[in-house]
C-alpha cells in the first residue's frame, strides 16, 4: 500500500512539473512573437538630397525633372521625370498635391512614356490642375506614390517634395501693398529683399526672410523646448501655442523642418502628408519616426 501511495505522489509531482514546463515554453513562444522595438536608423540609411527637400532619398527608384523642390508651381502643372518600371502598375502611378495642412487639392495619374515592364528607368509625365488661391499658406507638397496593387503596407513607397503654390501672385501683392520694402533686384530677391535662389521668402508676420519648409510664418509667440534623446541626439522644437498648426524642428543632425499638426489620439502629433516623418510630443517626452522607423527615441526635455 505504501508503494502504491508513493507512486501516486510521484505521479502528481511529475504532472505538476510537466504542466509548469508546458506553461514556461508557451510563455517563451508568446514573448518571441511580440514585435521588438524598432531599431534606430544609422546615418547611412537616411540619406537626403536637395531634390526631395528633406524626404528620404529615392534617386535610385524615381527621379523628378520638373518641378524641383521649393519651386513655384502654377496650374496646370506638368510633372516629368523617370522611375523604375517597378514603380508603375499598368504603366501608371498616382500623383497627389496637398496644401499646407495635408489636404489634397489635386490628384492625377502619371503615365509611362515607354515600355514600363522593365527594372530600368522609364520616363513619365502627369498634369495636375488646382486652385492656386490658398487661404493660410502657399506652401504644399507634391507626392509621387508607387503604385501598389497588393495594398500591403510593406510595398508602399512615395517621393515627396515641398513646393510653393502660386507664390508669385502673393509676392506681387506684397509689391503693391508694401511699398516701403525693397523692390526685386536682378530677379534674385523677392519684394521683401529675400534671396529667392537660397530658398528664402518674406514673412510679413515675422518681418523676416524665412525658408517656409524650415520655419512657420506666424505672429504667434513661440515656445521652444530642447529634448535630449538616446544616442546623444537632440531635438529643438519650437511650438506656437496660439497658432498650433506647425512645429519647427532643429535636429541634432543639422536638419531643419517645419511639420504640420496632425490628428492624434494622445499627445501632440505633427506629420508630413505621406507620414514619412512624424514627431510625437506628450508632456516632457518626445520621439520621431521616419518611414516607420524610430530615429529619435527616449527623448526628454533638457532641464
Amino acid at each position: 500500500m505504501r508503494l502504491n501511495k508513493s507512486k501516486k505522489i510521484f505521479a502528481v509531482v511529475l504532472a505538476v512539473f510537466l504542466l509548469a514546463g508546458i506553461f514556461f515554453l508557451a510563455r517563451l513562444d508568446f514573448l518571441a512573437m511580440k514585435p521588438s522595438s524598432p531599431q534606430s536608423a544609422t546615418p547611412d540609411s537616411r540619406n537626403f538630397t536637395g531634390q526631395t527637400g528633406g524626404a528620404a532619398d529615392k534617386s535610385n527608384l524615381i527621379r523628378l525633372d520638373s518641378p524641383q523642390a521649393n519651386q513655384v508651381i502654377h496650374s496646370p502643372l506638368t510633372i516629368t521625370g523617370q522611375a523604375r518600371g517597378t514603380w508603375f502598375f499598368e504603366a501608371s502611378f498616382p500623383v497627389i498635391l496637398t496644401n499646407w495642412d495635408g489636404l489634397i487639392i489635386a490628384q492625377g495619374i502619371a503615365t509611362a512614356k515607354s515600355d514600363w515592364t522593365t527594372e530600368d528607368f522609364v520616363p513619365f509625365e502627369a498634369v495636375l490642375e488646382f486652385d492656386e488661391n490658398q487661404t493660410y499658406s502657399n506652401r504644399g507638397f507634391l507626392i509621387l506614390k508607387k503604385d501598389n496593387p497588393s495594398g500591403l503596407p510593406e510595398h508602399d513607397d512615395a517621393l515627396e517634395i515641398p513646393v510653393l503654390i502660386g507664390a508669385a501672385e502673393l509676392l506681387n501683392v506684397n509689391v503693391q501693398t508694401e511699398t516701403s520694402k525693397p523692390q526685386v533686384i536682378g530677379g534674385d530677391k523677392d519684394a521683401g529683399g529675400c534671396l529667392i535662389g537660397a530658398g528664402y521668402s518674406w514673412c510679413e508676420a515675422k518681418q523676416a526672410c524665412i525658408r517656409v519648409w524650415e520655419e512657420y510664418c506666424t505672429a504667434a509667440i513661440p515656445r521652444t523646448a530642447v529634448f535630449n534623446c538616446a544616442g546623444a541626439k537632440t531635438i529643438t522644437a519650437t511650438f506656437y501655442p496660439a497658432d498650433d498648426k506647425f512645429v519647427d524642428l532643429n535636429l541634432g543632425d543639422d536638419r531643419k523642418l517645419s511639420v504640420p499638426r496632425a490628428i492624434s489620439a494622445f499627445g501632440a502629433r505633427y506629420a508630413k502628408a505621406d507620414e514619412s516623418f512624424v514627431f510625437w510630443n506628450k508632456g516632457d517626452t518626445a520621439f520621431i519616426t521616419e518611414n516607420g522607423v524610430e530615429t529619435f527615441s527616449n527623448c526628454v526635455i533638457k532641464n
